[in-house]
């Protein structure tokens, strides 16, 4: 799973409406925030979990 794979879903099932915020606790899907800026879908606002790499 990636990035575009969480946008993707979001976009279906919200009619495709703007994204404001994203807020992610990915718990060891880290490979979704390498494709995160790759992205073409991109919310106002992101939070991300740091527990300290």
């Amino acid at each position: 799973m990636n990035h575009d794979d969480v946008m993707k879903s979001f976009l279906e099932i919200n009619n495709n409406s703007e994204i404001h915020l994203l807020n992610l606790d990915v718990e060891g899907f880290e490979k979704i925030l390498e494709s995160f800026f790759l992205s073409k879908n991109f919310p106002w606002v992101v939070c991300v979990e740091d527990l300290g790499f």
